[in-house]
Formats: C-alpha cells, sequence, structure tokens
C-alpha cells in the first residue's frame, strides 16, 4: 500500500474494537446498504477493501447471526447488541466486511449505493465476497 489510512471502529461499549488499513481513505470507500430484512433492522452500512487489512479484538464471546446458508457470520456485540462487521470463509482464508456505522469518525459525505443480493445464487455470493471483502484479517 502507497499511503496507509487506518481506520478505527467497535461497537457502543467497546466490546468488540477494530484498526482497519487501507490505502483508500474514509471517503474513497465503496459503502453498500443491503437491502435484506437483516441488515435493514440494524442499519448497516458495509465497506471494504480487497487489498486492505483487517484488526480485530474482541474482550468476551460475541454473538454470531448466520443465515439458513451458512456461509457467513454477522458479528455483533452480547452487551451493547451493535452488529459491526460479517465474516465468510473460503477454504484458504477468511473475509471481512464492517459496517460503516461503527467507524469512530463515520465520514460526513459518502455515497451509499443500495444493493440487492437476492438474485444471486450461492456461488456468485462467494465470489463477490472473495473478490471485494478484506482478505487479512485477524481476530484476537
Amino acid at each position: 500500500m502507497d499511503e496507509q489510512h487506518v481506520i478505527e471502529g467497535g461497537c457502543h461499549c467497546g466490546n468488540i474494537r477494530y484498526r482497519f488499513y487501507t490505502a483508500l481513505s474514509p471517503q474513497g470507500l465503496a459503502y453498500r446498504r443491503c437491502t435484506c430484512g437483516y441488515c435493514n433492522k440494524h442499519g448497516a452500512v458495509y465497506t471494504s477493501d480487497p487489498q486492505g487489512r483487517l484488526e480485530i479484538n474482541c474482550e468476551g464471546e460475541n454473538n454470531v447471526y448466520q443465515f439458513a446458508s451458512r456461509d457467513v457470520e454477522f458479528v455483533s456485540c452480547p452487551i451493547c447488541g451493535i452488529m459491526t462487521y460479517a465474516l465468510c470463509a473460503s477454504p484458504l482464508q477468511q473475509y471481512a466486511a464492517l459496517n460503516s456505522n461503527t467507524f469512530d469518525k463515520v465520514p460526513a459525505e459518502r455515497t451509499i449505493i443500495q444493493k440487492d443480493f437476492a438474485a444471486e445464487d450461492p456461488l456468485q455470493t462467494r465470489q463477490r465476497r472473495y473478490q471485494n471483502w478484506i482478505p487479512d484479517v485477524t481476530i484476537d
């Protein structure tokens, strides 16, 4: 990465904290609002950088929600309830997308694109995540 930006964030109570390293500025990231019921109810606006790196620190156990397909985990804090990130795994590595509303400093101006992924088949969904999500994820 040339110039590196460090974006910090986490849940409301501090049980989950993260540092997101990216060459993109917070304003330069792509922001996506999934139109499914789960993401809508959580008010999630996801972002990621396929060239980025993510370090997550969790003080305790977290709540994990999975759809019937069991191919993605939505992680929320068991104390304050904030959903901070989503994880999926390939046979070789783990990928993540952040709920950008959990950034310590949410950009005042960001373009949010509505995305409806309902028409994707499971293979398309996995390929999209592997291509677009953060591929370097460490969880402590």
